[in-house]
């Protein structure tokens, strides 16, 4: 079991590492449009960066597809499997090796949560970088189909890619500082039942 939860856990890393780096083309071919777009070159074309924008959003939305039930089912097992191995840990101190493989419970869990979450706000880091990159070109030099065409591209990546849990909460930094919270707050309440 727990080789299958690490290995979709390396896919989705890898998927995500995927197109982080076909967001990275697309801001070089970006960064070649707008040096086109500054030495006033007439051979300089919108459709690639289009195209490639629109391959990213749908790859993204293919992870999604796939990860989305998953993610979730890993966000609620978490919260409630965090919540547990603590509540073990704190009553259980006695015995050394309840304590210890508790507190490994404690650890992996939240070792798992995080890369979901990391990798989930690395996605939506870089693909708010594809609204910036556009903007800052020298789109004042292209012709007005362009100009059009790059307000079209500026408002369609100011929607950032992202990975959700269940379509419920995207995969984020701020997830996982909730889950944290969560599964504190519920093995607080479950420390002052036990008193």
């Amino acid at each position: 079991m727990c080789t299958i939860l690490s290995l979709s856990e390396s896919l989705l890393v890898s998927l995500v590492l995927y197109v982080c780096g076909h967001i990275d083309l697309l801001s070089k071919r970006i960064n070649e449009f707008s040096m086109n777009c500054q030495n006033n070159q007439e051979n300089n074309s919108l459709a690639p960066i289009i195209k490639q924008h629109q391959k990213i959003m749908n790859i993204v939305d293919k992870i999604e597809t796939v990860y989305t039930y998953g993610s979730f089912l890993q966000v609620f097992l978490s919260t409630f499997m965090m919540c547990c191995a603590g509540f073990m840990v704190l009553t259980e101190s006695n015995d050394i090796m309840i304590l210890m493989k508790y507190s490994m419970v404690c650890v992996t869990v939240t070792w798992q949560e995080y890369s979901f979450c990391f990798f989930g706000q690395r996605l939506i880091n870089k693909s708010e970088q594809i609204s910036h990159k556009v903007y800052d070109t020298f789109w004042y030099n292209a012709k007005p189909s362009e100009i059009r065409a790059i307000a079209y591209i500026i408002k369609i990546a100011q929607i950032p890619l992202k990975l959700t849990a269940g379509k419920f909460t995207s995969l984020s930094a701020e997830t996982f500082t909730s889950i944290m919270k969560t599964s504190f707050s519920y093995l607080s309440v479950l420390k002052a039942t036990n008193m």
